[in-house]
């Protein structure tokens, strides 16, 4: 959404992970982690939540998918209560970065693309193209698919243009 509203972002898509570059936005994934530290030159973030049990349920499908790995009921449980632990710790961790923050739900934003484009707008400096982030939403039920047609289409297409998903030429909606 950010990219597609015109924010210069590191990376590229669909991942967006790359380095730290002044007047971009960057992933960080794990800030509680005692490895991660924040640029001085950072005054905003944008934390995106997601339902921890979806969340536990994602990257079980996805390392089963690409390494093979499978999870034990235990390991399943486990990993759903460090993705627990790890959400407070990293809220605590950006509360001492003293950062203007937003909070936003993964499952909202698929909900409500205009609405949260709206948020997103008002919060980042510099303008913002609300219509084009809105669209960068592919609208699809908030739970985990089983299979990774989406993140390979992704992965192997680029962005979804509108026409493709929910937009201005269609009202496709992935199910």
């Amino acid at each position: 959404m950010l990219a597609a509203g015109g924010v210069p972002c590191t990376g590229k898509f669909p991942a967006f992970e790359g380095r730290q570059v002044a007047g971009h936005a960057f992933k960080v994934l794990d800030p509680q982690s005692p490895h991660v530290t924040m640029p001085t030159w950072v005054n905003t973030v944008i934390w995106i939540d997601r339902n921890p049990n979806e969340q536990a349920k994602s990257h079980v499908k996805f390392t089963a998918l690409v390494a093979g790995r499978q999870y034990s009921r235990d390991a399943r449980r486990k990993l759903l209560n460090s993705l627990k632990r790890d959400r407070a710790a990293a809220m605590a961790m950006l509360a001492r970065w003293h950062h203007n923050l937003l909070v936003l739900s993964f499952e909202d934003v698929l909900a409500d693309p205009f609405g949260y484009a709206v948020r997103i707008g008002s919060f980042v400096y510099g303008p913002f193209d609300i219509e084009a982030a809105q669209f960068a939403v592919v609208r699809r039920p908030a739970g985990c698919r089983q299979d990774m047609a989406l993140e390979f289409a992704l992965m192997r297409n680029g962005p979804l243009k509108p026409g493709i998903h929910e937009g201005r030429a269609s009202q496709h909606v992935l199910k």
